[in-house]
């Protein structure tokens, strides 16, 4: 709700900001100006901010949950072993299920 309840010229200047300091870039932040002004014409604003909301928590979840299990898959050679195991074995059945249709 927080970028949808926000007033549009904050979200567009909060978004511009992430632009710039991501790429340094006058040309690419100018872009995502007219794009979210554009969005915002089109009325599509309300659908493009619950989307970015999506997003953003996605990408946060499954990086809080990616890290330690990176980090644990590092140190140890048994998580790593079992974790590889799993993860090629678990398509095999379900390619033969598929195969069975």
């Amino acid at each position: 709700d927080l970028l949808t309840d926000s007033p549009w010229p904050l979200v567009i200047l909060a978004i511009a900001a992430i632009a710039w300091f991501a790429s340094r870039s006058t040309k690419i932040t100018i872009g995502v100006i007219v794009t979210l002004l554009l969005i915002g014409y089109f009325d599509m604003w309300e659908d493009t901010m619950k989307t970015i909301a999506m997003t953003v928590v996605a990408t946060l979840l499954a990086i809080i949950v990616g890290i330690p299990i990176g980090i644990l898959m590092a140190r140890s050679i048994w998580v790593s072993d079992w974790s590889t195991r799993m993860f090629l074995k678990l398509p095999m059945p379900l390619a033969r299920q598929a195969g069975s249709d």
